[in-house]
C-alpha cells in the first residue's frame, strides 16, 4: 500500500486550510471512506503506508485494517462533509449498544423455547410424535429468532448468568451450533440437521437417569453420547438422519483421541460432533465456570488447543471478538471501558479506551478485565 495508488486522491491543505477542516484521532475502526489521513503513517520499520493528505478509499481502509499493532489514526474531515462520527468516545451504553437492542430476542420467546425443550426433550411420559415435532419447532424458532450473531450471544450470556439447567444448555448450543453453520456455509438442510442435532446433544443423560436414577456423574458423562445416539436411532425418523446421530455420538470426542466414547482421533469425528463441541464447550465455559466471553474465547484457542478443530475455533473467536468490539468492560483498576481492538495474541487483554485515554492490555499487564458488562 502506498500514497500513489489509482485507489487513493491527495489534497494538499495548506496552514492557511487548517480552519476548513476538523481533526481527530480515530481508531481504526472508525475510519470512513472521505477521511483525509492528517499525520503519515508508518510501519515499526519505518515504511511509509500513507501519506499526509491521502483521501482514504474503501479498499485502503480495509488494508489499514488488517495491519497489526495499528490502533488509531490522526485524520481529518473537511468541512461541510457528509462523514457522520459516533461518538466513539462516549459511554453511553444505550446508545453504542442501540443496534443490538434491535435484534434481542424477548426473554419470552426464549423462555417459552426453553419450556418446549424441557417438556418434551426432558420430561418422562412424552411419546416420539410430540418429542418430533417439537424438536421441529425449537429448530425451526433457532432459525427464525437467532438470525443475528447479536441475538445468540445475548441469549447466551443472559443464560450463563441465569441458569445451568439441561433444557436451556441445549438451546444456548443448539443456537451457537446453529451460527457455526451458517459460518461454515451448510446449506439450509444440513444447517436444520445440525441444529437438532445440538439439541439433543445431552439427550442420553435424560435417558439413562430413566433407567438408574443413581447413576453416578462420571458414568453419565462416559455413556450419554452413545446412549443418545441409540435413542435416536430407535425413532426411524428420516428428520433425524444418521449424519445427526454421528453429532450426538461424536460430541465428546477430541481432535487428538482423548476424548470418548470411543477414543476416535480427528479424522473419525464426524462434522456435526465437531461444532457441537465447541458450542458446547463455550456455553459450558460462561454457564459453569461462570467466566466472562473474554476468557472464555481464550480458553478455546489454548486450554483446547490440539482437542478441538481448530479451523472451527478460528471462525468462532474472529466472528465473536468482532461482535465484542465497542462492548464495555469493568477494568481491574475500577474503571469502565470500551473494547476498541482484540490482540490475536491473547484476545482476553485487547486495547480499550476509558474517559482517561487509551490503555493497552496486552501491553499493561498491571490491569486487566474484571467485569464484562452485559447490556
Amino acid at each position: 500500500m502506498n500514497e500513489n495508488t489509482n485507489e487513493n486522491k491527495n489534497i494538499d491543505p495548506n496552514e492557511n486550510d487548517q480552519n476548513k477542516y476538523e481533526t481527530k484521532r480515530v481508531t481504526v475502526s472508525e475510519l470512513q471512506e472521505g477521511m483525509i489521513i492528517a499525520r503519515k503513517i508508518y510501519t515499526k520499520m519505518g515504511i511509509l503506508i500513507l501519506d499526509k493528505g491521502t483521501v482514504l478509499s474503501e479498499a485502503t481502509i480495509q488494508q489499514l485494517r488488517r495491519i497489526q499493532d495499528l490502533y488509531f489514526v490522526q485524520i481529518m474531515i473537511p468541512e461541510g462533509s457528509d462523514i457522520k462520527m459516533n461518538n466513539q468516545i462516549s459511554f453511553n451504553r444505550e446508545t453504542s449498544l442501540s443496534h443490538k437492542e434491535e435484534q434481542k430476542i424477548s426473554n419470552e420467546k426464549i423462555l417459552t423455547a426453553t419450556a418446549m425443550v424441557e417438556s418434551s426433550l426432558f420430561s418422562d411420559g412424552v411419546n416420539d410424535r410430540i418429542l418430533k415435532e417439537h424438536i421441529s419447532k425449537v429448530s425451526d424458532f433457532i432459525s427464525d429468532e437467532f438470525k443475528y450473531q447479536s441475538s445468540v450471544l445475548e441469549n447466551v450470556m443472559v443464560g450463563a448468568n441465569a441458569s445451568e439447567e439441561i433444557a436451556k444448555h441445549s438451546l444456548n448450543v443448539a443456537a451457537l451450533a446453529n451460527m457455526i453453520g451458517k459460518w461454515l456455509d451448510f446449506k439450509s438442510s444440513r444447517l436444520n440437521s445440525l441444529t437438532k442435532a445440538a439439541l439433543l446433544h445431552d439427550i442420553g443423560k435424560i435417558k439413562l437417569k430413566e433407567k438408574n436414577p443413581d447413576i453416578d456423574e462420571e458414568t453419565l458423562m462416559k455413556l450419554h453420547p452413545h446412549e443418545g445416539f441409540k435413542f435416536v436411532k430407535s425413532l426411524n425418523s428420516e428428520e433425524l438422519n444418521n449424519e445427526l446421530a454421528q453429532g450426538i455420538l461424536t460430541h465428546h470426542e477430541r481432535e487428538d483421541g482423548s476424548g470418548y466414547p470411543m477414543m476416535v482421533k480427528s479424522d473419525k469425528i464426524n462434522q456435526f460432533g465437531k461444532v457441537i463441541a465447541v458450542a458446547d464447550t463455550f456455553e459450558n465455559l460462561l454457564s459453569k465456570k461462570g467466566i466472562c466471553p473474554f476468557e472464555a474465547l481464550y480458553s478455546l484457542q489454548t486450554d483446547y488447543f490440539g482437542k478441538l478443530d481448530m479451523n472451527i475455533v478460528i471462525i468462532f473467536i474472529k466472528k465473536f471478538s468482532d461482535f465484542y468490539v465497542g462492548s464495555h468492560v469493568i477494568l481491574s483498576t475500577g474503571e469502565e471501558a470500551k473494547i476498541v481492538q482484540f490482540n490475536k495474541y491473547d484476545i482476553k487483554r485487547p486495547l480499550v479506551l476509558t474517559d482517561d485515554g487509551f490503555i493497552d492490555l496486552y501491553e499493561d499487564s498491571s490491569v486487566h478485565i474484571s467485569q464484562f458488562l452485559y447490556s
